[in-house]
């Protein structure tokens, strides 16, 4: 039997040693009651990509899984996503099998085995270094327990690129060694590009400056560098290609339709704009999280910038504090040209100016703005810096006494300045950093001698209680989904939910949306995980145009953030719900006071409610208006009835401004006085119905100043109808409602973090006229499509006007009337519009993604010429397998 290498060993000890650690890490969630999903500062976790997950696995399993998706929000292109990672298809997998509800247990084994491959990468990369099996163990676990991967990677997908970065550096450092074309750096490459092409960006500009910094410090002829850069550009290139059917729609999606790229600002403007630093509180975080991702704490306890995942993740072991310093004061006594140490002192100064300038961290960040989330490209190579520094200490007896007094005074620093011990202990973290220090000159001195194996393995062990120290902090004592939170599944996936769904299903096959108006599982996307259409979302890259139409015509809709929409928060706007087909509303009250709306049918104890003012995800008008004509502030305009006879469209010139005045709202002599309120966690504010009741419809309209950040729930009927935020910023939340004016006696203030101080100003009412313009009508008709991308109806209107149909207006779409295409039109500032003659239409609406089909042609081309030149190359997997085979036979002969 062949014995095991060495390093084969080292990494088999490495695994072990990742699994004993994750045995204590995650021992909560492994044996007991706690899920990976957390409902904290995390929450994202919760809200959103489980959502996302169940989604996919939901069109799986019916097989309609498409590149649009309409149980997300109005409606998203699947490349506004990144749902792509090849891990999480492992996911979707054991989903489809099992089923969505069982997809939380798996979470904890997700994050498990990125750091195992994170970890195993390193092991290997480390390896292209020469460094001795001991220093690639400390280096590789280092790495895998790094802050980045332990906090970001609560988020699932950001942690995959912790593990593809030292890939595509290990792949480049062999290509650059070996000075061929790696093919295998194209694939990773393309396997970056797929799973995200924002991360990939970040992921593929560290491999580039990489690539300079190594290539250019090498001691070859010009045009041998050359040659080998242009190689190594070469093979990223070709990686590109192969996956341009993701990257080019993913790329036009961002910048022609996300709100995230919605910028007036040219590139080198928001770069100058923004060379300067951050604030004092980013810095002060910044260096405690040299130290530990949790001395700053994690959610309600958080005391530094920004929040928890914001701001910068640095943490990849306190060792990192003591060898930074030995690195950086001896790279002037390396065995090294000048033009290699001047290399690594511009390496060092350009990191700085990436992670501490706002310029800087904006060109990671593709230019949009200045924040954190690109650190990890900084991890790989503090793993190489403190492999490296190890190895001159142990094995060529190397210390820099400056450097270990400046890493001590450091630390003394941490002890003395440190916040209060709320998740983490400064003592502690000071005590390990001084044992490694003692240690690292244990293993330096010459004057006893020592075994060999005695200095590196007390430090290991040190290194693997630091490690699991912080990532046990990082997961535990965190508020988490449980096992046994029966609540939480049966709202999801329980019987008298998946019973109304299948109702509906079963009963109406139209077009419609279905919303609740209580929060189930998540607070904007439980319709992914039910497979329902609804308008709730949580998107960090909304439509702009659908982002428009919200704050223009339906600001409740927004939930605390400019990302986040949910219904809940405007259950009452009923007309709205009617404007884009909110058709059945669940609830868990039996005399539910919405107008229009009327009982259906009962399930347990959910109520299935009808919208009687709706019928169609199409609506026709004959009376248009442009946007120029619309006021900037239309709160005095009851805009509620005006969206129900005039349709807003783009073009200018359209309709006259004077039929606003029309629709004028009343204001109601009945008003409440302001009020004072200190110390109380909630505040109820008496309404005298009877003075409301002469109008159809009543608003009113107040504002709350806080003394400090808060967040509350402005409740009607205890049915809860707005979240409302202050921060140190903006202390003064303006409030406008539609209040229920029969049955509404209340409107209650009630505080989600705790008791607040502040002042109401005074309640106003106003209310609108009780009868309404009468317009003309169409019959239209749009059953439930087969497939999100394709959706066809039919529209018999006796007079020309113009079909209104609220999917967000974005390219990518195209309008067919009779078998001919028609231009579509931007109509209420984020939906489609036809303009269509008097008769009876076909309508299809059929969906490709931006740059799909030329994406697919580059893809195509890039895999050709991926796969020819392999097997034509010397260097190509063919030829190698060739070789390989033919090694083996002559082995095997000379053994004959």
């Amino acid at each position: 039997m062949k014995k095991l290498s060495a390093p084969t060993k080292a990494l088999f000890f490495l695994w072990l040693l990742i699994l004993l650690s994750c045995l204590v890490i995650f021992r909560r969630f492994i044996f007991g009651d706690e899920l990976a999903v957390f409902k904290d500062v995390g929450s994202d976790t919760l809200q959103q990509y489980l959502m996302h997950y169940n989604s996919i696995i939901n069109s799986l399993r019916d097989g309609n899984l498409s590149l649009w998706d309409f149980t997300n929000g109005f409606g998203t292109s699947m490349y506004a996503l990144n749902l792509f990672h090849p891990l999480l298809f492992l996911l979707y997998l054991a989903g489809t099998v099992t089923g969505p509800a069982h997809l939380p247990m798996l979470m904890v084994y997700f994050e498990i085995l990125q750091i195992f491959l994170a970890a195993t990468v390193m092991f290997f990369f480390l390896g292209e270094f020469k460094f001795s099996a001991r220093t690639r163990v400390i280096g590789a676990y280092l790495y895998g327990f790094n802050g980045y991967l332990l906090v970001w990677g609560q988020h699932y997908q950001f942690g995959l690129f912790v593990i593809l970065l030292p890939l595509l550096l290990l792949l480049a450092e062999r290509a650059v060694r070996r000075k061929q074309f790696s093919f295998l750096l194209a694939l990773a490459v393309s396997i970056s590009v797929l799973s995200s092409v924002y991360m990939a960006y970040m992921t593929l500009l560290a491999l580039g400056l990489y690539l300079l910094f190594r290539i250019f410090s090498m001691e070859e002829s010009f045009k041998v560098r050359i040659k080998l850069f242009l190689m190594n550009c070469g093979s990223i290139l070709l990686g590109l290609l192969m996956m341009m059917a993701v990257f080019l729609p993913s790329m036009l999606y961002l910048t022609n339709i996300s709100s995230r790229m919605d910028a007036s600002l040219s590139l080198i403007e928001r770069f100058l704009g923004n060379m300067k630093p951050f604030g004092d509180a980013f810095y002060s975080t910044a260096f405690y999280r040299l130290f530990s991702s949790n001395l700053c704490g994690i959610s309600d306890n958080y005391v530094g910038d920004v929040n928890y995942y914001e701001a910068p993740v640095l943490f990849i072991g306190i060792l990192f504090v003591i060898l930074f310093f030995q690195y950086l004061f001896t790279i002037h006594r390396q065995d090294a040209s000048k033009k290699q140490k001047a290399a690594q002192y511009l390496a060092v100064a350009l990191s700085c100016f990436f992670i501490f300038i706002q310029a800087g961290s904006m060109v990671f960040n593709a230019f949009v703005r200045a924040f954190s989330r690109h650190t990890f490209v900084f991890m790989p190579f503090a793993a190489l810096l403190m492999a490296f520094s190890l190895e001159q200490i142990f094995s060529k007896r190397k210390i820099n006494f400056p450097g270990l007094a400046v890493s001590a005074a450091l630390f003394a620093v941490l002890f003395l300045t440190a916040p209060e011990a709320v998740q983490a202990s400064p003592l502690f973290i000071c005590l390990l950093g001084f044992l490694m220090i003692a240690v690292l000159l244990l293993g330096w001195q010459k004057r006893f001698a020592l075994p060999s194996f005695l200095a590196p393995a007390l430090l290991l062990m040190l290194v693997i209680v630091n490690m699991i120290y912080d990532s046990y902090h990082a997961y535990n004592n965190r508020n988490t989904l449980q096992k046994s939170d029966t609540e939480y599944f049966e709202q999801l996936y329980g019987a008298d939910m998946t019973e109304a769904l299948d109702y509906l299903r079963e009963n109406d096959e139209t077009f419609y949306r279905v919303e609740k108006d209580y929060d189930a599982g998540s607070y904007c996307m439980d319709a992914l995980a039910q497979n329902y259409f609804g308008v709730s979302t949580y998107n960090s890259a909304p439509n702009r145009y659908v982002a428009r139409f919200i704050k223009k015509l339906w600001p409740g809709l927004e939930r605390l953030s400019p990302s986040m929409f949910s219904y809940r928060q405007t259950v009452y706007d009923a007309e709205l719900a009617s404007l884009v087909n909110i058709k059945y509303l669940l609830s868990k009250n039996p005399a539910l006071d919405v107008d229009g709306f009327s009982l259906k049918k009962q399930f347990g104890n959910l109520y299935v409610y009808q919208n009687q003012n709706t019928g169609s995800i199409g609506k026709f008008y004959t009376k248009i208006i442009s946007e120029d004509k619309i006021p900037r502030n239309t709160s005095s305009i009851d805009m509620d009835s005006f969206l129900t006879d005039y349709l807003i469209v783009e073009d200018s010139g359209c309709g006259d401004a004077a039929v606003l005045k029309d629709y004028e709202l009343k204001k109601v002599k009945y008003t409440i006085k302001g009020q004072h309120f200190a110390g109380t966690e909630e505040l109820t504010i008496p309404i005298d119905k009877e003075k409301l009741e002469s109008y159809e419809r009543i608003y009113a309209d107040f504002t709350i100043t806080f003394d400090s950040p808060a967040v509350a729930a402005v409740t009607l009927n205890n049915s809860c109808c707005r979240y409302i935020s202050a921060t140190e910023d903006k202390k003064k939340v303006h409030v406008r409602l539609r209040i229920p004016n029969r049955t509404c006696r209340t409107i209650r203030i009630s505080s989600t973090t705790g008791a607040i101080n502040g002042k109401i100003s005074k309640i106003h009412f106003y209310g609108a006229p009780s009868i309404r313009t009468e317009h003309t009508r169409a019959e239209v008709q749009f059953p439930a499509p087969a497939k999100d991308t394709l959706v066809e109806g039919n529209v018999n209107n006796s007079v020309d006007g113009t079909l209104m149909v609220s999917i967000p207006y974005e390219d990518g779409w195209n309008a067919y009337i009779d078998g001919k295409t028609a231009k579509i039109h931007r109509a209420d500032y984020g939906f489609m519009a036809l303009g269509l003659t008097a008769g009876n239409h076909e309508i299809r609406l059929e969906y490709q993604a931006p740059g799909l089909q030329t994406g697919i042609l580059l893809s195509l081309l890039g895999w050709s010429i991926f796969l020819i030149l392999s097997a034509l190359s010397p260097h190509g997997f063919c030829q190698v397998k060739r070789r390989a085979f033919q090694k083996k036979q002559q082995h095997a002969d000379s053994q004959n």
